[in-house]
């Protein structure tokens, strides 16, 4: 009988298995709640599909067919500039470029925002502004959601991009001055909407600013109205009210600002409205000074990318005793489990096992594709100067552009994340990239239990994740994500 097996089994309340987002999100709850936890992953680092890598390790996925996850899969390199190539992939350029193989953007004002700086999260981790979004529809050019926005609770510059793209597209002119017009009232509308309804959101007067003190009872909702009536049900039927083009509509509002790739008709108009609402109280929530000028987003990226976010929950629950095995195997053994890692083996017990699990609408795409793209010098006009792709007829992608601000890539370089349902969306956006040196593709399956961009309320939906995570944290008895005795949850409105 060897040593090891003479050893009685090491018993943890809960042991974990992959640390993806949700998983290591359950993790740092558990730890935080003084539960004794073992947290294995079969890689060498954290994050498994929701992890960032450096380039180095990209292209070697590529070139070697293998994997972070089995639900990612065909990975392939397209080089448009050798030399370019050349330069970058050599090990000092490559190792400083860090690589979200699950982009996400996070809403400056938010439920995750808020946990992170309740549970003290914000010690490990910090946030900047992306340097630029954009959407891309069929028969129009690429409508860019630059930052720039002033002002709480304007949505002006948004809805004028809507108009520009009416604009630069084949309408008459009368029908698209009939356009903007219409734009405009719904602007309107939903900017004295959330006033009234949602003041506590903004820090502001419940009335528009050109109400006098004493007029609040006089001042009408449109929108409310509407809304109070029964007569909309979907934000189709919103759209259709104001006599909205939908195309547009749908790439602007749904993809663009609610971060879904649902259509208009399978939007209950409440949860429209909320997550519209969302949008404008996080814009102009974080400025940031940027070519001589201030900027701001209604989104915040992490500083090295989102992998950061999971090694930040992870050193979490590590410091609060949770006990960490990278390239490890867990395998059933009688009544416990042999933890394996290399050469070293060892028994435990548990009350819980939490295995990989996924946030993925897999009734709604079977696999959704991803593309990095890289450039090697900045544009200044970034992703603006996108122009026109055609796409297939139902057509949408939705880009990221980073720079190296932003500090997932070298200086002087520029990394866009390219998300779509199609590859044809994908490598369409792709190839319209100006100064586009390299580019890695690589597809998701839906039914492998990975985290799709396309998330169960909307592309990117970190607050589906944070609701699986309580599910989880509500059966093992504990909090999600409990708050460390720090009264900061209102530094949210300062950081």
């Amino acid at each position: 009988m060897n040593e090891e097996s003479k050893k009685e089994p090491e018993h943890f309340d809960a042991i974990l298995v992959g640390t993806n987002l949700t998983q290591s999100i359950v993790a740092a709850s558990l730890a935080l709640s003084g539960k004794k936890i073992l947290h294995i992953d079969q890689n060498e680092y954290y994050g498994g599909q929701d992890a960032n890598i450096d380039l180095e390790t990209l292209v070697s996925f590529a070139e070697h067919g293998t994997t972070p996850h089995p639900a990612i899969r065909d990975f392939s390199i397209t080089v448009h500039d050798q030399e370019a190539y050349n330069e970058h992939i050599n090990p000092t350029k490559a190792r400083r470029y860090c690589l979200d193989l699950s982009p996400r953007v996070y809403y400056a004002r938010g439920r995750f925002l808020e946990h992170i700086v309740s549970c003290a999260l914000d010690r490990y981790v910090e946030f900047t502004l992306p340097d630029a979004q954009t959407v891309w529809t069929t028969g129009h050019n690429p409508v860019a959601l630059p930052l720039g926005i002033k002002g709480i609770g304007d949505l002006t510059t948004r809805f004028n991009q809507l108009s520009a793209a009416l604009g630069s597209s084949s309408v008459p002119m009368l029908q698209r001055l009939q356009a903007i017009k219409r734009l405009q009232q719904f602007q309107s509308d939903f900017s004295t909407h959330i006033r009234l309804t949602a003041p506590e959101l903004f820090g502001v007067a419940p009335r528009p600013e050109t109400a006098m003190a004493g007029e609040l009872d006089t001042i009408k909702s449109p929108l409310a109205d509407l809304i109070g009536s029964g007569a909309l049900e979907t934000m189709q039927d919103l759209f259709d009210h104001y006599s909205l083009d939908t195309k547009l509509a749908h790439a602007v509002i749904v993809h663009g600002m609610l971060l879904t790739d649902a259509m208009p008709a399978a939007i209950p108009l409440d949860e429209g409205m909320a997550s519209l609402t969302r949008y404008a109280a996080a814009m102009g929530r974080y400025t940031l000074a940027k070519g001589g000028r201030g900027v701001t987003s209604p989104f915040v990226v992490p500083l090295y990318g989102s992998g950061e976010l999971i090694q930040a929950l992870c050193r979490v629950a590590a410091i609060s005793g949770g006990v960490y095995v990278l390239k490890g195997k867990l395998d059933p053994d009688g009544d416990a489990y042999r933890v394996s890692a290399g050469d070293v083996s060892f028994h435990v017990t548990a009350d819980a096992l939490i295995a990989d699990t996924t946030s993925a609408d897999t009734a709604r795409y079977d696999e959704t594709y991803h593309g990095i793209g890289f450039v090697m010098a900045e544009s200044p006009d970034g992703a603006a100067k996108l122009v026109h792709a055609m796409m297939t007829p139902a057509g949408l992608a939705w880009c990221l552009q980073l720079d190296s601000r932003t500090n997932v890539c070298p200086k002087g370089a520029t990394v866009y994340h390219i998300v779509a349902a199609c590859a044809d969306c994908r490598d369409a956006a792709l190839s319209m990239i100006p100064g586009l040196a390299f580019a890695a593709k690589y597809t998701r399956d839906g039914g492998a239990g990975a985290i799709s961009p396309y998330g169960p309320r909307g592309m990117f939906d970190v607050d589906a994740v944070l609701d699986e995570a309580g599910h989880m944290c509500t059966s093992l008895d504990i909090e999600l994500l409990p708050s460390q005795g720090i009264q900061r949850r209102s530094e949210i409105d300062s950081m």
